[in-house]
């Protein structure tokens, strides 16, 4: 048996050299070969790894869209190209398809469905969904994993370890990488994919964290018809994102529905410190103008209250434009990039700031809108922290005792917000943002467009108020 698997393996690796060879990456293999300074090869790699991936079937398309997410290992050009990959492989029987449902819920299809389309709505590396219909007339989706599915990604995985050596040996500009560190990092979340009760578990806490919320729907688990490896949930009648009408939609309809895709997951990741992995637009369902479901939870990552801090401080960051701040952010989050890109960031602006003395003079204008960004993200990283809610997207602190108070109070806290730590009901409101100084006229340009901008009717805040408030401090 144990030859038989080391000769599987053997022609499996050969089958993977074969098909690196025909798609340009045969270079790796011969230490006196390169191509880097070949300009067409550059321009083209991220498709032929792309096709290279997919050729060698679903777990090494699943690995593509890994490294998709993942900017500090794959540059840009590559990214793009994977994030085209497509996790849809053949259907498999539908003998089969009763097989693992009888072996799984100790029943045949037809004593446990009403209805049962044989034909999958999808079918995917590890399994398929079909439509049907439950014994009290409530519509279901049934997730059927592949039989063989385990022991080939188990087989597959073996396969990375192995080949993850091989390119930490060959690949230098990924010496600053554990390859064989992502390779785990994959497994572990492949395997997690694999038992379709811990999906199961991954869905009912999304339903109670939105549970009350009107634009977001979570199928319901049905546990009584949920195994290892079949998974049945509420069906979802909708269509996927990635499939509606454009021209049928307004710009505001547009912009509406880009705000609460955008809320979703900045709950999930800001308020419940628990979020969905794998939100392509096939798992992101239309089922109304104002209304989005959520389907396949099979990757889920969970933060913790660090983690979120360390999130908030980088959304800040890259709001207020605070460049030289980004790398210690990413890299507190664990994001590693080699050492030259980190310091490239910093010498870019330095260079552009030297080549162009009046940048480093800013316009009234840029730093207004800067004070206003700054401000706006600070609002909206201590609001989603207390937990209010979010009722758009960058929203005031709803229903705070702030939003009542007269004009001179709010100039007061706003003006100290600009430069300096502050609480609000006893809460931190801006304690992750940086410092930052305006003239009084900035200040009350920037008061002008926050104050209205929350619906206080305060009018134009003038240069001579900021003054007055300043002369009572």
């Amino acid at each position: 048996m144990a030859s038989s698997s080391r000769q599987a393996n053997l022609g499996r690796i050969g089958e993977i050299v074969q098909v690196a060879v025909r798609h340009g990456f045969g270079y790796l293999l011969d230490e006196r070969r390169g191509r880097g300074g070949d300009e067409e090869w550059v321009t083209s790699r991220g498709r032929h790894l792309r096709e290279m991936l997919d050729e060698l079937g679903p777990t090494f398309v699943k690995f593509g869209q890994l490294l998709s997410t993942r900017p500090d290992v794959m540059p840009p050009d590559m990214i793009a190209e994977l994030r085209q990959l497509q996790d849809a492989v053949t259907p498999f029987g539908y003998p089969e398809i009763e097989r693992v449902i009888r072996e799984e819920l100790g029943q045949p299809i037809e004593r446990l469905f009403l209805e049962f389309d044989p034909e999958p709505l999808a079918a995917a590396s590890i399994g398929q969904v079909h439509r049907a219909v439950l014994p009290n007339g409530r519509k279901v989706v049934v997730k059927v994993q592949r039989p063989d599915a385990p022991a080939r990604i188990e087989s597959d995985l073996s396969l990375m370890r192995q080949l993850a050596g091989f390119v930490k040996e060959r690949v230098k500009a990924l010496e600053f990488i554990d390859v064989g560190e992502i390779v785990d990092e994959f497994a572990r979340s492949i395997r997690q994919e694999l038992d379709y009760r811990q999906e199961a578990r991954n869905a009912d806490a999304f339903c109670r964290n939105f549970a009350g919320n009107k634009h977001v729907v979570v199928p319901r688990t049905y546990w009584s018809y949920t195994r290892e490896r079949v998974l049945t949930l509420e069906y979802l009648e909708g269509v996927q994102l990635r499939d509606i009408e454009l021209d049928a939609w307004s710009m505001d309809q547009r912009r509406e529905l880009a705000y609460i895709v955008a809320e979703a997951w900045l709950t999930m990741i800001f308020r419940h410190g628990f979020f969905h992995g794998d939100p392509h637009p096939a798992n992101i369902l239309v089922l109304a103008p104002d209304t989005i479901g959520l389907v396949d939870f099979g990757l889920c990552g969970k933060l913790t209250d660090a983690d979120m801090s360390k999130l908030t401080a980088l959304f800040i960051d890259a709001a207020s434009e605070n460049i030289e701040a980004l790398p210690k952010r990413l890299a507190d989050l664990g994001v590693v990039y080699p050492r030259e890109r980190e310091a490239e960031l910093v010498a870019r602006k330095a260079a552009a700031i030297a080549a162009n003395p009046e940048i480093a003079n800013i316009t009234k204008e840029i730093q207004v809108e800067r004070g206003k960004k700054v401000f706006l993200t600070s609002c909206f990283a201590c609001h989603m922290a207390d937990g209010k809610g979010l009722p758009n997207v960058f929203p005031p602190l709803a229903g705070s005792d702030f939003l009542k108070a007269d004009k001179d109070r709010a100039v007061r806290v706003v003006t100290k917000g600009l430069s300096g730590p502050i609480t609000v009901n006893g809460k931190p409101f801006n304690n992750l943002m940086p410092p930052q100084q305006f003239s009084d006229e900035q200040i009350a340009d920037v008061l002008t467009y926050v104050l209205n901008s929350w619906g206080n009717d305060f009018g134009t805040v003038s240069v001579a108020d900021v003054k007055r408030v300043h002369s009572q401090n």
